[in-house]
């Protein structure tokens, strides 16, 4: 599959996936005088993006490794040229989104959801009359009363809840409980 390229920075970037940008200045000519800048800055972090000359075009190359390190979230950036001789100037701003890439997901989460869909699962089997075991990342668990799995399926279904929330904060995607203005 081809990497899709883009005249300007997109609305939402995939963390883990090659980024590619060319951008064509024609007031910032000939390209190899200049040098194209993208600074986005969001949720503490912060990543430079710097041109290299492509023909008459600002080309500007992000390897999927790269990309991978970005953590997910909302971002604000500034476009800005510089010359050889050291005049900037600002030519945007704007806004842009990083997708979490998969690797960025907490492990836990995962586990936490087995073991919920294993909890409630085993009310069943428990309502049989059946003891319940299974194991989830090297941890055992048997239920044998059928308080025991209502237990640790609440216990799992709040933990998932809780790590999702979390999740979602650190990537900017807010709140359902909060509600936000602005004046």
């Amino acid at each position: 599959m081809a990497i899709l390229t883009h005249a300007s920075l997109p609305a939402d970037i995939q963390a883990g996936d090659t980024l590619q940008v060319t951008v064509s200045l024609p007031e910032y000519l000939p390209a190899n005088n200049w040098v194209l800048y993208y600074v986005l800055s969001g949720g503490g972090n912060t990543y430079k993006l710097t041109s290299t000359t492509s023909g008459t075009s600002h080309a500007i190359v992000e390897s999927a490794a790269t990309t991978g390190k970005w953590k997910s979230g909302e971002y604000v950036f500034q476009k800005y040229v510089e010359n050889t001789s050291g005049e900037r100037r600002t030519i945007g701003v704007g806004s842009t989104r990083i997708l979490p890439h998969i690797a960025e997901q907490d492990p836990d989460i995962d586990q936490w959801r087995q073991i919920h869909s294993h909890a409630r699962d085993g009310l069943v089997e428990l309502a049989k009359g059946r003891t319940v075991s299974f194991s989830v990342g090297g941890q055992s668990f048997t239920l044998l009363t059928m308080d025991e799995a209502i237990r640790l399926e609440r216990v799992a279904k709040r933990k998932v809840r809780d790590l999702e929330r979390t999740a979602k904060m650190a990537a900017g995607l807010g709140n359902r409980r909060r509600i936000s203005t602005r004046m």
